[in-house]
């Protein structure tokens, strides 16, 4: 994992890099989306633990979307947490 972003910008450019090998610079590509996905994820993260919907339609239905609201936290934090996994950022523990 690439943890710093000076580290994602070394790898960056190093990925640019004329005549490098092709398996390096696909284990770069691997590595940099998922510390890209990681750096993201946590500065999206709210205080509770969960991701927000970027999307707000309260002053449509106040009572509604206050319902909808938790829904949409639990999906888009199942749908991050799911990616990271995916990407390797979060250890099986099973």
């Amino acid at each position: 994992m690439i943890e710093s972003y000076y580290e994602i910008q070394c790898c960056c450019q190093l990925h640019r890099t004329d005549g490098l090998d092709d398996s390096l610079r696909a284990l770069l590509a691997k590595r940099l989306r998922s510390s890209l996905l990681v750096a993201r994820a946590i500065e999206e993260q709210d205080a509770n633990g969960c991701w927000n919907p970027w999307w707000d339609w309260s002053e449509i239905d106040a009572h509604e979307w206050s319902k909808a609201q938790v829904e949409w936290q639990g999906v888009r934090t199942r749908i991050i947490l799911t990616s990271l996994h995916n990407h390797g950022a979060i250890a099986d523990l099973g």
